[in-house]
């Protein structure tokens, strides 16, 4: 069935403490539903429906009328209802509608809910007042007649339903998650969940974790949840036809190289296989991102209706929606990008008097700009360790150590993951400081004694473990030479280690000090879960002035190609990455893979997104490993640009092979390390030098660019040290990254 309109409801809640009880002046403690009081606000949840309405409008063909948006106090319980419930009224059998909820997610306690004895819940913005959340069991009833009425419905939430326990050197996110609501529901009745009824629901999370926001997003200023940050970034480049399984796959590849332990949900089997927000049917500018132009800005300039959101940067290039190709269109080039949805664009070609705008008239992309290389943002804590002091720690520690109360902990991403409280001595406010699940509970005389620390200590009950955290000394500091201004300013020095990828953490161990870089709240289970190492290698302070710069560098270069994105998509090639294993011929796009198996590469597409005449593109496949070295897999290393133009021969009716193998059936075999390993797939309707995809080590700038492609240009950029213009490029090119989990061979009992 056609789809007749496509509609959204849209909510984001950032400011919960603008709501008080009556008479009550806002402080943290219990308020009249018996749980906390939310005093705090989120930064990024606002941003992230903007940015969701913005997306929808102008890359999946939603009409501004039919998305509806609810940010901060207008979403209180009762608007929230009212607006699914006019949802509801006004949705047509064969309409495609989207839930999208960004905002604190919670519990409830429910007696009738079993075996859990809780519901989960979405909070809307005046619980502090008292009134209920808005439990799962009820957003079944509301949008089950949706579903009666055969809407394609998808609900996306960017919440959290439990708080988690964080270790390591740990850096304070905010989390999206509020307390528990103690007040018994009593509610026996379990309506139809759902996805079992047909919807599809994407959720930030698992049940057990928590979905946190970053201070900044890697493509702006701006803060966004985590994972709504990697599913817009997946959904501008993605073709609309993409399977929500595949959607989903992207998505946790993008998520993985920050690190964070949280893994989003997908249910609704009935439509996994289906695309995510609804079908490919949508109007001729179903997965073509159109922008609005809104009106004239100075002469030759004008105002466009699209910004970040939608993956637009300086330098892209504009044409009438319709008119690619055709020489005679005015054309525009983006000059300023203000945010989420402004921007603005001179017109480079043709007369501005020939734009429409009553009604606005709508351009598409023709050349599209890459964002900056994403880098790497490192924390530094303010240099000043000296002999005289290090002599000082170096007695007070080896007394702390025969204390039974106090484990020392020598690597604060090997803490086991149990009850045990990380205790961190560090250099802090002219003094000393000691902080316990990432506050400050103490504040150390001078000079530091294993008394004083001990006496601190004495606050938290019980046994604690003790890391000691140096900072850089004075001579190290000034030869690190990172961060803006310098030759190294792909690597960024940030202030607040909260927007911090890693933290420069010193550590004393055998009477020497010792450098590494660490990543906040690593642990032992974040290296099951991160695309990047949870830590560098230990270096001594003279080997560390030049090995620590390198390292951060291969770092940065790794976060570059791990979260670059790749220009909107139309489903012209079909074909993704998978793994095939030698034995049994399975196919991989995500783990485990064990040790001593091999494995090939394959492309492949669904039968029944193979079209007639499939263009062929040059095909590059390479792996990078968690040093930053790049292996290239296909084509083979040294052999040049042979064999690797995909689909060589198409049938008698123009349909390629659904499955293409890359290469030789055993390219690799698994060995240690093991963790999450990235295998990179790299299209183009131009070839590459495969020598730009392959590196060992940090290459720096090496004269002027020139003599190359835009795309190579890019693609070359990408692993220099600098950073340098990034040149707008054609967008019959893609990329795609499968993060895959490498483990020992389990043992048979």
């Amino acid at each position: 069935m056609a789809a007749q309109t496509r509609r959204a409801l849209l909510i984001g809640i950032n400011h919960y403490e603008r709501f008080a009880p009556p008479g009550v002046q806002l402080e943290a403690g219990v308020g009249p539903s018996g749980r906390d009081l939310i005093t705090e606000p989120l930064d990024g949840s606002v941003n992230d429906a903007e940015a969701m309405r913005d997306l929808l409008r102008d890359r999946f063909n939603f009409d501004p009328a039919h998305i509806r948006l609810i940010e901060d106090t207008a979403a209180t319980r009762e608007h929230i209802i009212g607006a699914i419930q006019q949802l509801v009224a006004d949705a047509q059998p064969g309409d495609v509608v989207v839930f999208y909820y960004a905002g604190h997610g919670s519990q409830r306690v429910n007696s009738g809910s079993r075996p859990t004895g809780y519901d989960q819940t979405i909070v809307p913005a005046d619980a502090n007042t008292g009134v209920f959340d808005i439990r799962n069991k009820e957003l079944a009833r509301l949008f089950g007649p949706l579903l009666q009425k055969g809407v394609t419905l998808t609900l996306i939430f960017d919440s959290c339903h439990s708080g988690g326990i964080t270790r390591g050197l740990q850096a304070r996110y905010n989390q999206r998650w509020a307390a528990l609501d103690p007040r018994d529901a009593a509610d026996s009745v379990t309506p139809l969940a759902l996805e079992d009824g047909g919807a599809l629901v994407l959720s930030a999370a698992q049940d057990d974790e928590t979905a946190a926001e970053t201070p900044r997003d890697n493509a702006d200023a701006l803060p966004h949840g985590v994972f709504t940050s990697a599913l817009l970034a997946v959904l501008r480049s993605a073709s609309p036809a993409e399977p929500a399984t595949r959607i989903l796959q992207q998505v946790k590849a993008m998520m993985q190289a920050p690190g964070q332990k949280q893994e989003p949900v997908l249910a609704g089997r009935q439509r996994m296989q289906q695309p995510l927000l609804g079908g490919g049917v949508g109007g001729a500018a179903l997965g073509v991102t159109t922008v609005a132009v809104l009106r004239p800005n100075g002469p030759g300039r004008v105002d466009l209706q699209s910004g970040l959101a939608v993956g637009l940067r300086v330098g892209a290039e504009l044409v009438p929606f319709g008119h690619r190709g055709d020489s005679a269109a005015v054309r525009l080039r983006v000059t300023e990008v203000s945010g989420l949805s402004q921007s603005v664009a001179m017109v480079i070609r043709g007369s501005p008097d020939s734009i429409r705008y009553r009604p606005p008239e709508l351009f598409e992309i023709d050349k599209w700009a890459p964002g900056p290389a994403a880098g790497l943002r490192v924390w530094m804590p303010a240099a000043g360790l000296e002999q005289s002091a290090l002599a000082q720690l170096t007695t007070a520690f080896a007394e702390l150590r025969t204390a039974g109360t106090i484990e020392w902990v020598e690597d604060p991403t090997d803490v086991p993951p149990d009850s045990i409280p990380l205790a961190v001595l560090q250099r802090g406010g002219g003094g000393w400081t000691l902080g316990i699940a990432g506050r400050v509970v103490t504040t150390l005389p001078q000079p530091l004694t294993a008394r004083a620390i001990r006496s601190g200590l004495r606050q938290r009950p019980g046994k604690v473990r003790l890391f000691v955290l140096l900072p850089p000394s004075t001579q190290l500091a000034t030869h690190l030479e990172l961060g803006r201004g310098s030759r190294n300013d792909l690597v960024e020095v940030v202030t607040d280690r909260r927007a911090a990828d890693y933290l420069l953490v010193g550590r004393l161990r055998g009477g020497h000090v010792e450098y590494a870089w660490v990543r906040p709240n690593a642990s032992r289970d974040m290296a099951s879960s991160s695309t990047l190492p949870i830590r560098g290698a230990w270096w001594a302070e003279e080997q560390g002035r030049d090995s620590l710069v390198d390292e951060a560098l291969r770092l940065a270069k790794v976060r570059s190609w791990l979260t670059m994105e790749g220009p909107p998509a139309s489903g012209e090639y079909p074909y993704h990455l998978a793994l095939r294993d030698l034995a049994t011929g399975k196919l991989f796009t995500e783990g485990p893979v064990y040790d001593g198996e091999w494995y090939g590469l394959v492309l492949r597409a669904d039968s029944a997104q193979l079209g007639p005449w499939v263009a062929p593109r040059w095909v590059y496949v390479f792996g990078i490993d968690r040093h930053g070295k790049s292996v290239l897999l296909f084509p083979a290393s040294g052999a040049g640009n042979v064999f690797n133009r995909l689909p060589r021969q198409q049938g008698a009716n123009g349909i390629g092979s659904a499955i293409m193998q890359l290469g030789k059936d055993s390219l690799f075999y698994i060995t240690p390390p093991f963790g999450l390993d990235t295998y990179v797939l790299v299209t183009s309707a131009e070839p590459l030098p495969p020598e730009a995809l392959e590196w060992d080590g940090v290459m720096r700038a090496a004269g002027v660019r020139g003599g190359r492609g835009a795309l190579e240009d890019l693609l070359l950029g990408n692993s220099a040290a600098t950073r340098g213009p990034t040149p707008s490029v054609p967008e019959n090119w893609s990329i795609e990254r499968l993060s895959i989990l490498s483990a020992p061979k389990p043992v048979r009992r």
